[in-house]
This record gives C-alpha cells, structure tokens and sequence, in this order.
C-alpha cells in the first residue's frame, strides 16, 4: 500500500506555522515548498514537507558577518541558471560601507529561509545604493558560519524593515 501524502490549502499552511495571509504561494514560488494539486483555485502542499521546512534549523551563533539581501517571490526563481541568480540579486542595495562586506558573504533571504549565499568581491556606486561583484562561495571561502555547517537552507531571525541589513559577527 502507497503512503499517504496529507495535503493542506495554504490558508491552513499559514494557520498552524504563523506566517501572513497570501505566503504560502511565496514559499512555492521561491522552491522552499511544492505545489502537489489543486483544490478548485486553492494549491495543496503536502504538511509534512512544509512542516520540514518551518523546523529547519536557525543559524546559531558563533557567525561570522555577512550582509542580507531580502528577496520577495518576484525577485527569486529557483530554476534560474547560476548566473542569472546572481544577476537577480548583486544589485543596487541600501548600503552605508559596503567596503565592510567585500570578501564576506551575502546571503539571500525570503521570508527568514536563506535560499543562497554568494561571496562579495567588490562593489559599484549609483544613487546611493550599491551593485555587489558575486561569487560562489567555495570551501576556500571564508565561511559565514565558524563551524562547517552550511547555511543555505537555514533560518535567520526576520528582520521587519530595510530590504537589506548587516548581520554582524557574534563569536
């Protein structure tokens, strides 16, 4: 007998994890979770990969710094190649020093969920704001978390406010 996959509307998926109204779909929409059906106009999700999602772990400290990028579901496609997913995110941001963040990661949050992480390797000026130089972070990277686990995919704190922040290090 094939198990059974409890499907859920997102209006229950927000219900029992507490997000707002209307960010299940931005959860799908960023790859965090699958549409699996349709209930006339309603997407259903499967509870337990949701619930795998909301229980993923929160980076601890000891951190290293990094700057934040926050991304909405338009900013996003999960199926884009590398190098358009760096395009979409290296600019322009609020950024008061961004000298303070060359060779330190940045890392792409929805919601509180880090979707990636890239490391900055310089930077232009433009109206006040900033395009990041990117790479992907390689093991010889300085990495953001002190012990070796790795970040994409874990949660940071939700920051209401600027779409861009300075995470700084607490070691």
């Amino acid at each position: 007998m094939a198990d059974t996959v409890e499907l859920v509307t997102g209006a229950t998926v927000e219900g029992r994890f507490g997000i707002a109204r209307g960010k299940a779909k931005d959860l799908a929409a960023v790859g965090l979770i699958t549409v699996r059906g349709k209930a006339g106009s309603r997407n259903l999700y499967s509870l337990h990969e949701v619930r795998s999602v909301m229980e993923r772990p929160w980076v601890q400290p000891p951190h290293g710094s990094a700057f934040v990028v926050k991304v909405n579901a338009a900013g996003w496609d999960p199926e884009a190649s590398s190098e358009d997913k760096v395009s979409m995110v290296a600019g322009w941001w609020p950024c008061a020093d961004p000298d303070a963040y060359v060779g330190r990661p940045m890392l792409v949050a929805h919601q509180s969920f880090i979707l990636a992480a890239y490391r900055i390797t310089g930077y232009e000026t433009g109206y006040g704001r900033r395009r990041f130089d990117l790479e992907q972070p390689g093991r010889e990277s300085a990495p953001f978390l002190l012990s070796a686990d790795p970040v994409v995919g874990r949660r940071l704190p939700a920051q209401r406010g600027p779409i861009s922040y300075g995470l700084e290090s607490e070691d």
